[in-house]
């Protein structure tokens, strides 16, 4: 139960981050099977994209949160 805010946070700012959830564009396809580029990348997080609203501050709490979960012991004394 330790870790669970952490991805809570994390799965959390991912699906706030990504745009396909927000966007009404709809692609057409050829086949049922064609992947999706979505251009939802980890990489997103090191650019300005990735610390755009309403996504950021989960970024923020997460980095917090997890900071705190390796290092508390740590902190504590």
């Amino acid at each position: 139960m330790q870790w669970a805010p952490s991805f809570y946070l994390g799965f959390g700012y991912w699906m706030a981050s990504s745009k396909q959830l927000y966007s009404n564009n709809l692609s057409k396809f050829d086949l049922a099977t064609d992947p999706v580029a979505s251009g939802h990348l980890i990489t997103s997080v090191f650019t300005s994209e990735g610390w755009g609203a309403p996504a950021w501050p989960l970024l923020l709490a997460f980095i917090v949160v997890t900071t705190i979960n390796i290092f508390g012991d740590f902190l504590m004394t």
